[in-house]
């Protein structure tokens, strides 16, 4: 069966050349954090409860811990070779992800000019946090005109249509929000009590009242920097992706998808046999009894050697295949499916591995393995799970990290790790003190990508603060 590509484009957190100019406000050892990546860990995560604010004494711990993590793993020598498989597999895949994200900059950066008035006038409102409220109503109910002139109020509009469910919302400004959103929000004349909408969520429309609002203008130049950065590289990769699209189409070009038939149906119907379905016969891809990916991990009776597809003369066994999903899962289309679109829908997934595959492969050709956030990503994830499995190592039996984190004798061991390398650390207070982390408890994640998390999250190391005396 012949398989053409059915191209999308994912969504991308961008990653320009200009942020290697910005110089970073840490230093330990051989390392270092950038604001940036400080904002990024703190704010596209949720931070651990005791550090969820944005006290000066809270930034001491979460940097606190951000440095341990990359203390832990280099003065104990911990690298590659101290992660399990699977997570070096996962490293690895965040390397390609990276150099498929840097590759979208690259291909997009000569091809799409952003006007400088635009960021300029629309940088400061980046750090507003909206209160909202918002309503859905299916998108041919006739009464949404009536509704919408007696929403005063939350109150109001509850006394007169009971039925209508109303949601509170906190909204900041984000990469992962529907652009529709941000563009009606995020602009100098909005008022309070204006409704925007309709946004289009399914069958239903979805219309945002805006009840109020607290700015948080950026102060420091390197915070300036930032949130110029973000809306750059945001717009970049809305008007690039027809750019991305044609770049894609024609790196496939003559690189079409046969799969066989006798062996494909025979891959299906094995994975198909481990597919939980509820009563009406829907696979939920995500549910917790069909966690897909995983399945490839245990002893599943396949054959091999069996040519699944191929694509031009390369032809692909079920190794091969099963192999590269290893460091990049499958992502479906659809996550939620009749049991009879099951094969459709796995033949799209592997279209979409095939497609990465070979960007990740012209993203190697063009050098972009050293590339300066490629190279960060793999130090990111590498720090953070080599600082994870010493602390499984230290407390084998931990139910929680209140194991580690109520232990005197091993916090005390912590701090004297810091205080023998005091000297190979370096922290701009200043510049610290002047970050405005939100308060809002937000997970960031690439809808569509293989790996989703937008960055690791803040390992629970120590609850304590960092010690201002006796680091510069």
């Amino acid at each position: 069966m012949k398989f053409k590509f059915l191209l999308i484009i994912f969504i991308i957190f961008g990653c320009s050349k200009k942020e290697d100019k910005i110089i970073p406000f840490v230093k330990i050892l051989d390392n270092s954090i950038s604001v940036k990546e400080f904002i990024t860990r703190s704010e596209y995560t949720i931070r651990p409860k005791f550090c969820q604010n944005n006290s000066m004494e809270e930034k001491k711990i979460i940097l606190k811990n951000l440095v341990l993590e990359k203390l832990i793993s280099q003065k104990n020598n911990l690298n590659e070779d101290y992660l399990t498989e699977n997570q070096k597999n996962y490293v690895s895949g965040r390397i390609h992800q990276a150099m498929r994200q840097v590759l979208f900059s690259k291909v997009v950066e000569d091809s799409i000019e952003i006007d400088p008035e635009l960021i300029k006038n629309k940088y400061q409102i980046l750090g507003r946090v909206y209160d909202l409220s918002y309503i859905q109503m299916p998108s041919n109910y006739n009464n949404i005109n009536n509704v919408l002139n007696s929403w005063n109020s939350d109150s109001t509009l509850k006394q007169e249509y009971p039925k209508i469910t109303i949601f509170p919302k906190k909204l900041k400004w984000n990469e992962h929000e529907q652009t529709e959103i941000l563009d009606s929000l995020f602009i100098s004349n909005i008022v309070k009590n204006q409704i925007v909408g309709p946004f289009n969520i399914g069958e239903f429309s979805m219309f945002i009242k805006v009840n109020g609002w607290r700015d948080n203008p950026a102060l420091t130049d390197n915070e300036i920097k930032f949130r110029k950065q973000r809306l750059t590289d945001f717009y970049k990769k809305n008007e690039g992706e027809d750019v991305y699209l044609n770049f894609i189409k024609n790196l496939m070009e003559n690189k079409n998808l046969y799969f066989k038939k006798d062996s494909f149906r025979s891959f299906v119907n094995l994975i198909g046999s481990k597919m939980k379905m509820n009563n009406e016969q829907i696979i939920n891809i995500k549910s917790s009894e069909n966690q897909f990916n995983s399945m490839f991990e245990n002893n599943l009776e396949i054959n091999n050697e069996d040519v699944i597809f191929q694509i031009g003369d390369d032809f692909w066994t079920t190794e091969k295949l099963l192999d590269l999903i290893k460091v990049h899962p499958l992502v479906f289309r659809k996550t939620k499916m009749k049991k009879s679109e099951f094969p459709h829908q796995l033949k799209l997934s592997i279209g979409d591995l095939i497609r990465d595959f070979n960007l990740t492969k012209e993203a190697m050709r063009l050098g972009l393995d050293e590339d300066k956030f490629v190279t960060q990503q793999q130090h990111i994830w590498t720090e953070y799970f080599t600082a994870q499995n010493y602390l499984k190592e230290k407390f084998p039996d931990a139910n929680s990290s209140n194991d580690w984190l109520e232990n005197d004798s091993f916090q005390t061991e912590l701090d004297s790790l810091i205080k023998v390398e005091v000297k190979d650390i370096y922290i701009n207070w200043d510049e610290l003190e002047k970050i405005n982390l939100t308060q809002i408890p937000f997970h960031a994640i690439y809808p569509k990508e293989p790996y989703p998390n937008v960055t690791a999250e803040i390992l629970p190391i120590t609850k304590s603060q960092l010690n201002k005396n006796f680091i510069n």
